[in-house]
């Protein structure tokens, strides 16, 4: 299984957190059926949205996956 597909699996239905590097904040979101991380951005399809949320790979330095140390550095 790709990295990207095994993260989608343990994604769905969690709560995810982007840590941004500009502000050193983060945002959580509820992962509906859609999570991809590709070399431009993250997209997050939320529970009940119908569009993803687009964030650019430059502005996130970290993700997390609620209940687990699962994470992705930019």
């Amino acid at each position: 299984m790709e990295s990207k597909d095994k993260l989608l699996a343990e994604s769905i239905g969690q709560i995810v957190s982007v840590f941004y590097n500009d502000t050193f904040s983060s945002v959580s979101f509820k992962v509906g059926t859609f999570l991809d991380f590709d070399s431009y951005s993250l997209k997050i399809l939320e529970n009940g949205n119908q569009t993803p949320t687009l964030i650019p790979r430059s502005k996130c330095i970290r993700l997390e996956i609620a209940g687990g140390n699962e994470h992705v550095d930019g």
